[in-house]
């Protein structure tokens, strides 16, 4: 692999992971606001860079894909525009937050991902980096270890810093049984923190990728050792937490009281009245809808402010329905379905069969959160639909890929 594209993923890397670490130590231990800015423009003007450079593949090689998303990105482009026509005050706070609240505008900007370089080299350096900021994620556990008992830190952390390594599980085959094992064990700390916690959304998207991984693993006959010994794992898990009652009943006693709770259907009903008028187009970027909150305290100590429209909800289809309506969501599933069906079924190796139910198990977390936002995981969504429409990668071996991930460790 060349120097230069290590050195790129290298600073995507930092950026994009830093920019969730220092979110949770100011929002813990507040530090000089100046500094937080400074260094949340740093990350950016890496993140930029870096980018810049690592979108080097502009070669279709599907006509379907390059006409919807052709369409699908014109559409993205008259949102931003009616937003900035409509909903914006033209200021430097206002400027602020659009590039440090990752609901805005950064998710307009993310499907550029599809360019994502597909040298496999570059994945193999990728994941070295994604298992290395999963071990700082524990380090910041007890650093900050509101994460562990508070659901704001933990929804701000735990997604962000492990759902990367559900990636090095799917791939596990090209990678070292090392990185896998202790990949598997962080990745649990991340789900039991979210059944601590009772955060649903969150335990799904994790548990969605563990079995995603052992299934899409369960044929091969080079699958490292974790997933061989899988269904044994699990026993013995479960042995251990029925064996402890008193353990297994702090863990999972608040996820009990909410497993069939409604939390959201107050805000749905809102939500539902204020797009009457906008339901088939939206209300651009940074559309809001009339949902009075404020004062009300949870049991986790939440103190909601005090807002009467609101610029999120709770679902990633309706949030693209709030910014752009039902032709958006239309837009985005001609694109991203296809994906996932010629990752999963179309290829012949485990690369783009991973990488499709990716883009499959993110149309599913939609459902119950799966917010479009800046985070490797919504980035590495899309540069897995750059992977699912290339032919000529799903078409090349396991063994060939395998061999590019040797070489690359090699090197």
């Amino acid at each position: 692999m060349a120097p230069e594209l290590k050195k790129y993923i290298t600073y995507f890397s930092f950026s994009i992971y830093l920019l969730t670490i220092f979110q949770v130590l100011y929002y813990k231990h507040p530090f000089s606001y100046e500094i937080f800015q400074v260094a949340w423009v740093v990350c950016m003007v890496l993140l930029i860079f870096s980018t810049y450079n690592l979108l080097n593949d502009f070669e279709f090689e599907s006509s379907y894909f390059r006409l919807m998303f052709n369409i699908f990105l014109l559409y993205e482009g008259v949102i931003i525009f009616r937003g900035l026509l409509h909903n914006v005050t033209y200021s430097f706070d206002e400027f602020w937050l659009f590039i440090t609240k990752t609901h805005i505008l950064w998710p307009f900007l993310i499907p550029f991902f599809i360019y994502f370089t597909k040298e496999i080299s570059a994945y193999s350096f990728l994941f070295k980096w994604i298992f290395r900021f999963g071990i700082v994620f524990l380090f910041l556990c007890v650093l900050v270890p509101e994460i562990i008992l508070n659901r704001v830190p933990a929804e701000m952390a735990v997604i962000p810093m492990t759902a990367g390594l559900g990636y090095i599980l799917i791939f596990s085959s090209y990678l070292s049984n090392r990185q896998v094992n202790l990949a598997f064990i962080i990745m649990l700390v991340g789900i039991l923190i979210f059944i601590f916690l009772a955060r649903r959304s969150g335990a799904f998207t994790l548990l969605g990728l563990l079995v995603a991984a052992y299934l899409l693993n369960l044929k091969n006959e080079t699958k490292p050792k974790l997933f061989r010994y899988f269904p044994i794992i699990i026993g013995i898990c479960a042995i251990f937490l029925v064996s402890n009652s008193s353990f297994y009943s702090s863990l999972t006693s608040r996820m009990e009281q909410r497993l069939t709770e409604n939390s959201r259907s107050y805000v749905f009903q809102l939500f539902s009245l204020g797009m009457q008028d906008d339901l088939y187009f939206g209300k651009g970027m940074q559309g809001t809808y009339f949902c009075p909150v404020g004062g009300e305290l949870e049991d986790e100590g939440v103190v909601f402010a005090d807002v009467e429209n609101r610029d999120v909800i709770e679902n990633g289809y309706l949030q693209l329905i709030l910014s752009g309506g039902i032709v958006h969501l239309v837009l985005f599933v001609l694109v991203l379905l296809p994906a996932a069906i010629l990752g999963i079924f179309k290829s012949s190796n485990l690369f783009a069969r991973g990488s499709g139910a990716i883009v499959l198990l993110w149309l599913i977390d939609m459902f119950l959160f799966g917010l479009p936002l800046l985070r490797i995981n919504y980035i590495f969504v899309w540069i897995c639909v750059g992977i699912c429409y290339k032919k000529s990668l799903r078409d090349k071996t396991d063994d060939e890929i395998r061999a590019e991930f040797q070489n690359s460790e090699s090197i």
